[in-house]
């Protein structure tokens, strides 16, 4: 698309000058470019990419009124693509899911809107019908839960690489809030609304101020509301304070549910025999403060985990034991003292080794701060921490890995 110089436009990107007459605007990623007009990308990234979009019959990522991403390359990885195969890594960095399948957390780049999860998404689902992959744009992560057995995990990773979405894998245990609890804190927030308007009619209307029928009415519904919060959606809170108790240890969830039982047992008893105050209101509030707070705080967690899960190297807990058959790729609790082991190039030492290869380099710095990588001979002593240089390097483990 040719645009006229000087002019001010409002296009995917966001209000910007217009580009030169000269420059035409990338097929893909929408970034203006001086290639020749018969060129319709601003490079060979947004060529493949979209050429790959139209392959799969994705063209309406195009038409979408958000802005494209730019393909980024993908991340150098110390793992080669059939390793995300291996049963090693499906053992450590995917967590099992219903129906005998697994889940791995995946960190996306590059995600800018809500095209960009609609894109991936389907690509995916064009590529693996039988697995699911869900995005999130909220913090950039998306969970692949999959068949090992029918779905292999390196197609999936390279085809989101070559969209312009490189994913890395991250560990277990960096997963969002459970659906449950999510339905929990809905509940207990519509019981919260509706049990303070009923409360409310009571406190404007004072004492005797509503019909008697009217008034039993009201209690009977917050009576009804707040058994409903306490029993279903504060069973986070119950389960913790009694396994707590039976483990004979004092935790923050005992007081709150002491409290809470108590006015929800007094408000009872004065609903049933039709006289007294009660404290349903303050009950179903305490639950609901009490659980946004507690949800507000997995998501801040959540987004810790995941900014350091992002410099996590998958290769990082795994290694590459020497068997007679060849390097064998295994878990890190396998390396073991007295065995031999390959570190690759620009891999991180697993273990405390004594060098086996005629020669090699690594550096230090992580451990020491020293920038200048070092060289190393045959029977030189390695720390785990070390990285290793351009050549593969052989070593045997003094030390088990931690």
């Amino acid at each position: 698309m040719d645009v006229v110089q000087g002019v001010i436009q409002w296009d995917r990107r966001g209000l910007h000058a217009a580009p030169s007459a000269a420059a035409v605007i990338c097929a893909h990623c929408g970034t203006p470019t001086s290639a020749p007009r018969r060129e319709r990308y601003c490079c060979d990234g947004c060529a493949v990419a979209h050429g790959l979009i139209v392959d799969l019959g994705l063209e309406a990522f195009y038409r979408m009124p958000t802005r494209r991403p730019a393909p980024a390359a993908a991340p150098a990885a110390r793992l080669a693509p059939a390793d995300y195969d291996a049963p090693a890594f499906l053992a450590e960095l995917t967590a099992p899911a219903p129906d005998g399948r697994r889940r791995l957390v995946l960190a996306l780049s590059d995600l800018r809107c809500y095209a960009c999860v609609w894109l991936c998404e389907s690509a995916a689902r064009k590529l693996a019908p039988e697995a699911t992959l869900q995005v999130s744009l909220d913090d950039g992560s998306a969970a692949f839960v999959f068949d090992p057995r029918a779905t292999k995990v390196a197609p999936v990773i390279d085809l989101l690489a070559r969209l312009g979405y490189p994913a890395v894998p991250l560990a277990p245990g960096t997963l969002p809030p459970a659906r449950d609890d999510i339905l929990r804190l809905g509940v207990a927030l519509f019981c919260m609304l509706n049990v303070m308007s009923f409360t409310a009619a009571d406190y404007l209307a004072g004492p005797g101020g509503l019909d008697a029928p009217l008034w039993h009415l009201f209690r009977a519904l917050g009576l009804a509301l707040a058994t409903l919060a306490f029993f279903y959606a504060a069973r986070p809170l119950l389960t913790g304070a009694w396994r707590a108790a039976r483990a004979r240890r004092v935790v923050i969830d005992q007081p709150l549910v002491l409290a809470m039982l108590s006015a929800y047992a007094y408000s009872a008893f004065d609903t049933v025999r039709g006289a007294g105050p009660v404290y349903f209101d303050s009950v179903v509030s305490v639950l609901a403060l009490v659980l946004v707070g507690r949800y507000l705080q997995r998501r801040v967690y959540l987004r810790v985990e995941r900014a350091l899960g992002r410099a996590f190297d998958p290769a990082e807990d795994l290694a590459w034991i020497v068997t007679p058959a060849g390097p064998r790729l295994a878990p890190l609790r396998e390396l073991r003292a007295g065995a031999a082991f390959l570190v690759p190039a620009g891999g991180m030492v697993p273990a405390d080794a004594v060098v086996t290869s005629a020669t090699g380099e690594v550096s230090r710095e992580a451990m020491t701060g020293e920038p200048t990588p070092g060289a190393v001979a045959r029977g030189d002593a390695v720390a785990a921490g070390f990285v290793n240089g351009a050549s593969p390097l052989y070593c045997t483990a003094t030390a088990d890995a931690l």
